[in-house]
């Protein structure tokens, strides 16, 4: 992959077509072993990647050919990028917290939404998450104050 076109994004659109769910790929790309070194990568030094990461790790099982390349372009992503990373500057006014949320109204096929936050220290970033919600959400409004909350 050292070779491949950059990508601007490491995660691709959801195709939400459930017609065919069923395994087009065989076992022969290391899903699993895959999926455990981008949540490792992601929750230590590259953030960037969590909500695509996130939405790959779902479907340990049964993946598609649509799955793999998702991965894929994860790592085209990873390649293009190495000079990404966290940074925490002291020269930044380090009284100041700053916390983001938003969320994602009803993208899942369970009508769930997927919220996340980010909590900035320095400069960096020191907590974050991406989760499916608990609940199903009626309105965007809706999603987005179980997300802030």
């Amino acid at each position: 992959m050292d070779c491949s076109k950059s990508v601007k994004t490491p995660a691709v659109a959801v195709s939400k077509n459930l017609e065919d769910n069923k395994p087009k790929e065989s076992r022969k790309f290391p899903y699993r072993e895959a999926v455990r070194s981008l949540l490792y990568l992601s929750n230590k030094t590259r953030t960037d990647i969590t909500y695509a990461v996130n939405m790959v790790s779902r479907k340990t099982t049964n993946q598609t050919i649509e799955d793999v390349q998702s991965f894929k372009i994860i790592f085209i992503y990873l390649q293009n990028t190495q000079n990404l990373g966290l940074w925490y500057s002291s020269q930044d006014n380090t009284t100041v917290i700053d916390a983001y949320s938003d969320a994602d109204y009803a993208s899942d096929t369970y009508r769930r939404s997927t919220s996340g936050y980010i909590i900035m220290y320095a400069g960096g970033p020191i907590s974050l998450s991406t989760s499916h919600q608990p609940v199903a959400s009626l309105s965007t409004a809706e999603s987005e104050f179980i997300a802030a909350s």
